[in-house]
């Protein structure tokens, strides 16, 4: 959730083992504003879709 305010809720879920490129598809398909995806070394990144 944003601390600010300014991006709404999502609903989410976590998909171990997903790759990066297919997060970013998934993202797109239901109009997330961002994702957080880790690899392999389980540092979390966001990525934001705007």
């Amino acid at each position: 959730m944003d601390p600010s305010g300014e991006w709404p809720r999502e609903e989410s879920v976590l998909v171990p083992g997903i790759s990066l490129e297919r997060a970013k598809s998934l993202d797109v398909e239901f109009g997330q504003n961002a994702i957080v995806w880790a690899g392999y070394d389980a540092v979390p990144h966001l990525i934001s879709s705007c």
